[in-house]
């Protein structure tokens, strides 16, 4: 007997025992799925009781109204056509439900399970018995369909269950849900459609009621990655939903135009279009007449191509590429004009007069404008959130630049906060010699570098201050007012040699680790915390991001994605890094993770180097999940300096600088100070920056001035604008007026 032989009952037991922990976990779900593939092959196996078993099992209005069966809304939820249905229905109860019951448990579920199903479809019969009263062509033409559905409940339960979520995945599960229940209705029409789109309204009336929570009146906010992703998302389903109304051959939706054109399935002239001119007016008559005018190049371009292109934009979207939004926004441009041509023209040039006086005549019209307005608001939506694809792709780019910037720094330049000049967005500016770099942005005319100089500490003496004028010449070549800001005070003395003024725009804070400790009642507070998070179980652990797994990575992007929402206005950029920038492979992340091995808190540090060896790190990314512990982020920064004080090669922590909160004693003139000040204080109850600092006072640290260098006075008004902007790079007109008057 070989090993594997000998092996399989042991893969069978384990294999059993997997299987007797799902169902002890999910047992509705478990059930629901089991009931389905049951009844299916039941169904499969009697062909001949089939028709008769939809007839008095399915729902529907005939179903419901006519024949009085009125347990059918329920009964409708466990039948399915077997094959690739079936197995969708099957991992849609396993996983979709699964995930519902382990957010509501079973009581919940069955509770959200029953009522979405039930009421959904009984208020969709409702819906189709007004219609088929007022004689609407949709109510009438599907009033015989039987519809068969464990969707309904599915979509339903899991919008409920939504409530019980954290608000990242508690939007993104209510606006995809949304979205692909609307596609469906859109383009396939079918009553069971319009059943699943209103259960998944009462699933999210329902959750509400299970676990009532702060009704916001506005919109919160998303992170710039959370909002490409859901934007990339709801253009995907837009490219799926025409081959919906193809591959369903279901063409009852306001937007089955489409799916038909793209299905080119053109009728030959004559036959029935003359009776739709002569006034014969039914959906195969809509679907002819409309369809009678695409000929030759017009199928092509409507086809699989444009919804190829949208995938493809989509995907490219989910990976913050602006060509992509570009493409989607063409595409869809393009669909909306030409399906108001095709739609519009003949109808409102030639059929206008015969169809007046027709009762139906304002139904197809309405199909007729909404497979135009649909493309159009899309294009809108993307040109309104086209600030959050950044220019350059979202990944740390491999640009040569940026290779050789890494050099220097590697080498030694640069101070603490260099390694912020390899971030998208940065341009690079390199002498001739090529042993000085500058990272700039240029923004409203004024070129803000980042940081100051990057060059080898031996040669800044000599090249120091030639450097900055050959770049300054070059700002003054293109127009640009050059601004050197947050540089250490070694550069005071040459930007005052140059005739330049300079300002304090931010205090950074360092600790030593080699003389790291947390004894004194000056730090009661740090101790507390790190006793805290023993008796919680919390540790700390030091990692880079390609280190994680996806779980860990996953939670990381659902906490920042939480922090961003719970602020007034846009992610800031510029010195303060996001998701993006902590996936650098030379960064490094201290996690704090719980008993459950569940992210709790995370911080970036950044590297510096001399010679090519890390001799300090500097802090970036700040970011806790609402309901960790108090006190997660000093027990966080207090493990990482005495990780780094076994670490003898490492001379500095730097806790960074609150960007816009400066010391009580500004060295600028009454302008600049008033200028940065009002620049902080508009964003400091949003974003706290003195508080920030405050809190980073509790660690004791020794403060280093960070300067602002600017070569005319005149100009900052300009600067502070430029500053603005280049923090709050998305922030819109209205914002802008907001926080003016907050700060007013």
């Amino acid at each position: 007997m070989t090993a594997t032989a000998r092996d399989l009952p042991a893969m069978i037991r384990a294999a059993l025992t997997r299987v007797a922990t799902l169902i002890g976990q999910r047992p509705v779900a478990v059930t629901f799925a089991g009931l389905l593939v049951v009844v299916a092959i039941g169904l499969a196996v009697t062909p001949a009781h089939a028709g008769a078993g939809r007839l008095v099992f399915g729902t529907g209005y005939e179903s419901v109204v006519e024949n009085r069966h009125w347990w059918s809304p329920i009964t409708a939820v466990f039948l399915v056509d077997p094959g690739l249905e079936l197995a969708l229905a099957v991992v849609a109860a396993l996983l979709v439900l699964g995930a519902a019951e382990r957010l509501l448990g079973p009581v919940r579920l069955l509770i959200a399970f029953t009522v979405t199903a039930v009421v959904g479809t009984v208020a969709g019969i409702l819906v189709q018995n007004v219609g088929v009263a007022r004689g609407e062509l949709w109510s009438v033409g599907v009033s015989e369909l039987a519809a068969v559905d464990p969707f309904t409940p599915i979509a339903g339960s899991i919008m409920a269950a939504s409530a019980f979520t954290a608000p990242l995945w508690r939007r993104r599960i209510r606006v995809l849900t949304l979205a692909a229940a609307l596609v469906l209705v859109l383009y396939s029409g079918q009553p069971s459609d319009l059943y699943r789109l209103l259960a998944v309204v009462v699933g999210l009336g329902l959750g509400m009621l299970l676990r009532p929570q702060e009704v916001h009146a506005s919109w919160r906010r998303s992170s710039d990655h959370e909002t490409r992703t859901l934007l990339a998302a709801i253009v995907g389903m837009l490219a799926v939903g025409p081959v919906v109304t193809i591959v369903s051959g279901a063409r009852y939706g306001l937007l089955a135009p489409l799916g038909l054109v793209m299905a080119q399935d053109v009728p030959a002239p004559g036959g029935r279009v003359v009776r739709c001119l002569l006034g014969d007016i039914t959906e195969q008559c809509l679907q002819e007449l409309t369809l009678d005018r695409f000929n030759g190049l017009a199928p092509l371009l409507i086809s699989l191509i444009p919804l190829t292109a949208l995938v493809v934009a989509a995907v490219g979207m989910a990976r913050g590429r602006r060509w992509a939004v570009w493409l989607a926004i063409g595409v869809n441009a393009a669909i909306a004009v030409l399906t108001g041509w095709y739609y519009g023209v003949l109808p409102g040039a030639g059929l206008a007069s015969t169809w007046r006086g027709q009762g139906q005549y304002g139904e197809i019209a309405l199909v007729l404008v909404v497979s135009v307005l649909v493309p159009a608001v899309t294009v809108v939506v993307l040109l309104a959130n086209l600030q959050r694809f950044p220019r350059r792709p979202p990944d740390p780019p491999q640009r040569p630049e940026v290779d050789g910037l890494r050099a220097l720094l590697q080498a030694g330049g640069g101070g603490s906060l260099a390694h912020m000049a390899t971030w998208v967005g940065n341009t690079v500016w390199f002498n001739h010699e090529g042993t000085v770099a500058i990272a700039y942005r240029v923004v409203n005319g004024v070129a803000i570098t980042t940081g100051e100089p990057v060059v080898s500490p031996r040669l800044a003496a000599d090249v120091g201050i030639a450097a900055v004028g050959d770049f300054a010449r070059m700002c003054d070549h293109h127009g640009w007012t050059p601004v050197f800001y947050s540089v250490h005070r070694p550069w005071e003395d040459t930007f005052r040699a140059m005739g330049w003024r300079l300002m304090t725009v931010a205090e950074e804070t360092i600790l030593r680790p080699r003389t790291w400790a947390t004894t004194g009642k000056k730090w009661q507070d740090i101790r507390s915390a790190i006793s805290r998070a023993a008796r919680e179980g919390v540790r700390a652990e030091w990692t880079s991001y390609p280190e994680l797994d996806d779980r860990h990575a996953a939670q990381i992007t659902e906490i920042s994605g939480q922090w961003v929402q719970d602020k007034a206005l846009p992610e800031l950029g510029f010195t303060l890094g996001g998701l993006r920038e902590l996936r650098d492979p030379a960064v490094r992340l201290m996690l704090a993770l719980d008993v459950e091995d569940r992210v709790q808190a995370v911080t970036s540090w950044l590297p510096s180097y001399r010679d090519g060896i890390v001799i300090g790190w500097t802090l970036d990314f700040m970011r806790r999940r609402s309901d960790s512990m108090n006190g997660v982020m000093e027990f966080i920064i207090a493990q990482t300096a005495s990780l780094m004080r076994n670490s003898p090669e490492i001379e500095f922590l730097s806790l960074s600088a609150a960007p816009l909160a400066p010391g009580p004693t500004p060295e600028a003139e009454g302008s600049a100070a008033r200028l940065l000040e009002f620049l902080g204080g508009i964003l400091e109850p949003v974003y706290g920056f003195r508080s920030l600092l405050a809190f980073k006072r509790k660690f004791q640290p020794e403060f280093e001035p960070l300067l602002m260098a600017y070569p005319d006075p005149v100009a900052l008004p300009a600067i502070g604008v430029a500053l603005a902007r280049a923090y709050l790079p998305a922030l819109s007109l209205s914002e802008t007026v907001r926080i003016a008057r907050s700060r007013g």
